[in-house]
C-alpha cells in the first residue's frame, strides 16, 4: 500500500469515526424517552444504526484488498514451488 493510500485510509477512517462521535453525542442528548433507556431494558433487539454496518462492510473491503495484495508474493511462491515439485515429480517417474 503506498503512503498516498494509507494517508487516504486513515483520513478516511478519521472522518468515520468523527461522524460515529457526532452520532453519539447527539443520541445522548436526545430527550426522548425511547433514549434514555438502553434497548435491552426495553425488550427490544439490539440493532446497529446502519452507518455501524457500512463502517464494518467499507472496513472488511479494505482489509480484504490489503490482505491480498500482502500475500500476492506468498502466492507466487508457492505456486512456483508446486510446478518444482511437479516437475521433480515427473522426472522421478521417468527413472
Amino acid at each position: 500500500m503506498s503512503k498516498g493510500q494509507e494517508g487516504a485510509l486513515t483520513r478516511w477512517f478519521a472522518r468515520r469515526v468523527a461522524a460515529a462521535a457526532k452520532e453519539a453525542a447527539r443520541a445522548s442528548t436526545d430527550a426522548r424517552p425511547t433514549r434514555l433507556k438502553a434497548p435491552l431494558e426495553m425488550g427490544e433487539p439490539t440493532v446497529p444504526p446502519p452507518w455501524v454496518a457500512q463502517l464494518f462492510a467499507n472496513l472488511d473491503s479494505c482489509v480484504g484488498a490489503t490482505v491480498k495484495t500482502a500475500i500476492q508474493p506468498l502466492q507466487e511462491q508457492v505456486d512456483k514451488l508446486t510446478k518444482e515439485v511437479q516437475e521433480l515429480q515427473d522426472d522421478q517417474e521417468k527413472l
